[in-house]
């Protein structure tokens, strides 16, 4: 576990810790008034500040290493009787660097991929989190993913190389570009503001990186990537989400929009997310309503597979979504 991932697992921990103090100090406050000892209630609560600690080992050593299919149905007027029923695999944040010593987990995700017997992959971004040399132990594997047309990927901020290392900046360029002919070489094509028009009447455009995050560097151009799309259905593939509301629901006529890089925070309980106070879409599907005849622009956010910062998953287990698009 690298510096970056020890500060943000103490950090998790201290804010855990002082959230479940607050609480202890509650419940012993309002138990005290009603005639029961404060000091009492607060040391026998102490107890709880173990659960951080169990989450975690939990996190780490069990969610972590499964894997999530997750199926969703996309419905539009723009599906063409050939495209009725396409199946399409949407995976995203592998951070192979998490994966380290964890082969069977990317078996594992790679059996559940191939069991959805997917007509398109599509991958939006962060294969690595900091180095192109991640990716080797685990190119073979997932030079095995298949599907009938193809497996398609955008870059994501990490896949720049800039974070959290001490690359020099021709250093990162060099990495980045061993990671592009990489992906290359394994089958994968990679979107960089382009698109492609299949001969059923899909149209699928990538964008590379636009983040609002100052710490994150925003190469994109989304009108240059859609600008030759002519298939009666069409997705974009943007990694960073935060940009949909602004640049495409209701700007631009993108049938279904796939992004990652939230992680939904690797975290969530009772169906919430930290990731939620700082994305306004930080995981799952989101809706456009246009006219009747345009139908809704979708938005699906996934939790991603990998992990940064947190080695651990809780309540977010890898996922790897299913997308059956129906007239």
């Amino acid at each position: 576990m690298d510096l970056f991932s020890v500060i943000a697992t103490a950090f998790a921990w201290f804010a855990a810790s002082v959230a479940i103090l607050l609480a202890i100090t509650v419940v012993a406050s309002v138990a005290s008034l009603f005639g029961v000892q404060f000091g009492s209630v607060f040391r026998h609560g102490l107890w709880v500040l173990l659960l951080p600690i169990v989450l975690y080992a939990y996190g780490f050593f069990i969610e972590r290493n499964l894997c999530r299919t997750r199926d969703i149905e996309i419905e539009s007027p723009h599906v063409t009787a050939e495209l009725d029923g396409y199946r399409i695999v949407h995976i995203s944040d592998f951070h192979l660097k998490s994966f380290s010593g964890r082969t069977a987990a990317v078996k594992r995700i790679m059996k559940a991929i191939d069991n959805t017997k997917p007509d398109l992959v599509l991958f939006t971004g962060d294969l690595v989190t900091g180095s192109d040399n991640e990716l080797a132990p685990f190119k073979t594997l997932l030079s095995g993913i298949s599907a009938r047309d193809g497996i398609y990927s955008v870059m994501g901020n990490h896949d720049y190389m800039n974070a959290h290392n001490s690359m020099s900046g021709s250093e990162q360029k060099a990495a980045e570009q061993r990671l592009r002919e990489a992906e290359s070489e394994m089958g994968w094509h990679i979107l960089s503001d382009t698109c492609v028009n299949m001969p059923h009447g899909l149209s699928l455009a990538g964008v590379e990186n636009i983040s609002r995050s100052r710490y994150f560097q925003s190469r994109g151009n989304i009108a240059k990537a859609v600008s030759g799309i002519n298939g009666q259905f069409s997705i974009l593939m943007l990694h960073d989400p935060s940009v949909w509301s602004d640049s495409v629901a209701g700007v631009r006529p993108i049938d279904l929009t796939l992004s990652g890089h939230t992680h939904a925070a690797q975290m969530s309980v009772f169906g919430w997310s930290p990731a939620s106070v700082v994305y306004k879409q930080a995981r799952g599907l989101y809706t456009h309503k246009r006219d009747k005849k345009d139908g809704t622009q979708y938005l699906y956010v996934n939790p991603g597979l990998g992990e940064t910062g947190l080695m651990a998953r809780i309540g977010v287990p890898p996922e790897v979504t299913v997308i059956l698009i129906s007239s």
